[in-house]
């Protein structure tokens, strides 16, 4: 399990099947398997520098279109967070290719 808690009302929770979020007080749950991509795209290699430097929202979607948020701290945990979560998008959009 993997945990971050900024606040009462900001915080995350990794586990090995589930992602689950607060974001101001609004928490979402979503499955690993059902998480697609980033959103907005992190494609541009500035904005992921910037991010790394400062910290900040990394921002997933799912299968279903919803968005869960994450605040993540600069540098390492934020290099961290994203290895994993881009681990996941490759690993769920090879399995959904090969659905097809």
């Amino acid at each position: 399990m993997i945990a971050r808690v900024q606040s009462t009302e900001t915080w995350f929770a990794l586990t090995p099947s589930h992602l689950v979020s607060s974001v101001d007080g609004l928490v979402r749950r979503v499955s690993l398997t059902d998480i697609n991509g980033f959103a907005p795209r992190l494609e541009q290699l500035a904005e992921l520098v910037e991010r790394n430097r400062s910290g900040g929202m990394l921002e997933l979607s799912s299968k279903d279109g919803r968005i869960v948020e994450l605040s993540i701290e600069a540098g390492k945990p934020f290099v961290g967070l994203l290895n994993v979560f881009i681990y996941i998008v490759k690993t769920n959009r090879s399995a959904n290719a090969g659905n097809a």
